[in-house]
């Protein structure tokens, strides 16, 4: 077999693959020369390249962009050995890596000490246009078009500082998955460890389990902390679900542990350039600032908690508090839609609170934000936080002392509390729906009713309700309900008209506030008594401490009624009217109804001037009716 063909054409092969090493250098370092001429930003101290091997080493990369800063000790790009290094830096199979890389946002700083990516496609030519600063893109869109199989850090550390409080995040054994066009399917960390500090409050630590995000625009997360907006553009999906397995957090104050965090598609966009104030004369503070940017610009739709462990160490007794499950629905900039916990018990020293669950519909978080309060609480920063609140299963106990056997230890329970607040548009008029279901207490001679246990009775069973509504023109507050129902006693309903209730009498100024309580006029009370028992068991017990006859009580009641109410007021017709009624209820206790009316309404001044009762009469319609 004859040598020299072969020979020869090795010989030309190895003298063209010199010639390309060469050409290949030569184009490379043309390429970087022409990027650093026309990025004046961007540095780079040395580079290298092998063909053969197909590598490309860059040391010591600093570039600064628009709202961005980075810094890589070395940058190392690989693909399959070959001619085609230029053409393309690393192919589909190829791989990425860089060390001591510093990126800096803004107020965030994220340090990493090593990256890898595998399975990477990228040009040369796009490798250095991601640091080309006349590109019309973004920095954080540029970026955005990486793709790799995988993306890995074994370290990433998060500092940040949000007004005068500093936070500290470190990943661990970070893993992105199927990275295309800046987008992860998948991003899983091992674990994490926080810190925060505030001059005021002091440092909180923590730390998280395993960490998995699906579907994470990588894009938009470096646009939320590179970029700022003037106006604020539609949120768009940020990831969709993250599931975090166990937590911790502590300081001096507290220890909170939770068992599993989840959250459910969140939306977001980069952040607005100044927060905007609840009030036009509401101050902010940097921190609360910087908070409500960041709050504007995130929406959940969904986070949820399970098995939540409060310990608070901050007094002379510590306190205990556990939750089932917590889940909130829709955070969406200052507004929750829905906050509910399950099987949440508090303990602190002998007392203990259980409640099966608590949930609160449009919680508003901005009056939270208001350092400066207003001068009243019916301004609209302090007016009701919540759409409803609805408790049920609420449960108090503690043990009684030693010395104390027979105290039922003022234990209660309620079958459901709710609290309905509402206002009309611009707030020209505000309502208030209270709703508590048996109200549940034991009875006993020691405790505040003695009375009620004198008449037969060992536990409270009430239910109440309150329906309210101020209106601004007016200055008038009416409640068309408020009635209390105990169980084997009966009910009390009372239906009243106020005028000239002004916001001044929420007032944070005593002084105001009683100036303005005295401005207050009763234009209409309407009272109903329904006798379900009560009435008979108070006249037995008085009977038994008189030591008389149910009936000879009865008798002399309706005889203070009849003759000795209409005598305080003159014998005016009206109370003889009121007097009568009355002794006919007493005779048989089914129903009393009394209603008085002022058309220019009734005042504190009305009750200091007037020198007797008949005068008072006299700005007053009063009727009554028995057993109606």
């Amino acid at each position: 077999m004859k040598l020299q063909p072969f020979l020869a054409a090795a010989g030309l092969a190895g003298f063209a693959a010199i010639l390309v090493d060469v050409g290949e250098r030569h184009a490379l370092d043309g390429a970087v020369a022409a990027t650093l001429v026309a990025n004046p930003s961007l540095g780079i101290e040395s580079v290298a390249s092998e063909p053969w091997r197909g590598e490309i080493r860059f040391g010591s990369v600093d570039w600064r962009g628009h709202g961005l800063s980075f810094h890589a000790g070395a940058i190392k790009v690989a693909a399959t050995p070959g001619w085609t290094l230029i053409p393309v830096a690393f192919a589909a199979t190829g791989s990425a890596s860089a060390t001591d890389v510093t990126i800096v946002t803004g107020s965030s700083t994220y340090k990493i000490k090593q990256i890898d990516l595998t399975g990477a496609s990228i040009s040369s030519a796009e490798l250095l246009k991601l640091f080309d600063s006349s590109e019309k893109q973004s920095a954080a869109d540029r970026f955005a078009t990486l793709s790799a199989a995988t993306i890995t850090m074994p370290e990433l550390t998060i500092e940040s500082r949000i007004g005068a409080m500093t936070q500290t995040f470190t990943y661990r054994d970070v893993v992105l998955s199927g990275v295309k066009d800046g987008k992860a399917a998948d991003v899983a960390a091992s674990g994490a460890s926080f810190s925060l500090s505030d001059p005021k409050t002091g440092e909180v630590k923590g730390a998280y389990g395993r960490i998995g995000l699906k579907d994470l625009d990588l894009g938009l997360s470096a646009r939320m902390v590179s970029e700022t907006q003037d106006q604020p553009t539609e949120k768009l999906p940020l990831y969709n679900s993250l599931a975090i397995d166990g937590a911790h957090v502590e300081n001096a104050q507290f220890g909170l542990d939770l068992k599993t965090i989840t959250l459910a598609s969140v939306l977001a966009r980069p952040p607005a350039k100044t927060a905007s104030a609840p009030g036009a004369a509401a101050k902010l503070d940097p921190t609360t600032a910087d908070a409500l940017k960041w709050l504007d610009a995130i929406e959940i739709n969904e986070l949820a908690a399970a098995d939540i462990k409060l310990e608070l160490h901050n007094g002379q007794e510590p306190g205990h508090f556990t939750a089932t499950r917590a889940l909130l629905a829709r955070l969406d900039g200052r507004r929750i839609d829905a906050l509910d916990l399950e099987g949440v018990v508090f303990e602190r020293g002998p007392r203990r609170i259980s409640l099966n669950s608590a949930s609160l519909r449009g919680l508003n978080l901005e009056p939270l934000t208001v350092t400066e309060n207003g001068q009243t609480l019916l301004e609209k920063n302090l007016r009701p936080r919540f759409d409803e609140i609805v408790l049920t299963a609420l449960a108090s106990d503690r043990a009684a002392a030693a010395d104390e056997p027979a105290r039922k230890g003022g234990a209660f329970k309620v079958d459901r509390i709710g609290v309905k607040s509402f206002e009309s548009n611009e707030a020209a008029s505000i309502g208030l729906n209270v709703a508590i279901d048996h109200f549940v207490t034991a009875l006993d001679e020691l405790g505040p009713l003695p009375d009620l246990v004198a008449m037969g009775y060992s536990q409270l069973d009430l239910t109440s309700r309150l329906n309210a509504v101020w209106t601004r023109a007016s200055s008038e507050l009416a409640i068309s309900d408020f009635s209390l129902r105990g169980a084997d006693m009966g009910a009390l309903q009372l239906s009243a008209l106020l005028g000239d209730v002004t916001p001044e009498i929420a007032s944070h100024d005593e002084a105001v506030a009683a100036a303005a309580a005295r401005r207050v006029l009763v234009k209409k009370v309407d009272l109903t008594l329904v006798n379900e028992g009560v009435v008979d068991k108070a006249l037995a017990a008085q009977a038994k401490s008189q030591r008389l006859s149910v009936d000879e009580v009865r008798q002399a009641d309706m005889m203070k009624a009849s003759l000795l109410l209409p005598a305080l007021a003159g014998n005016a017709p009206a109370l003889r009217l009121v007097g009568s009624e009355l002794a006919k209820f007493i005779a048989d206790p089914k129903s009393f109804n009394l209603i008085a009316l002022s058309s220019q309404g009734v005042g504190v001044s009305d009750l200091e001037f007037v020198a007797t009762p008949a005068e008072l009469l006299k700005k007053v319609e009063i009727t009554a009716y028995a057993n109606r």
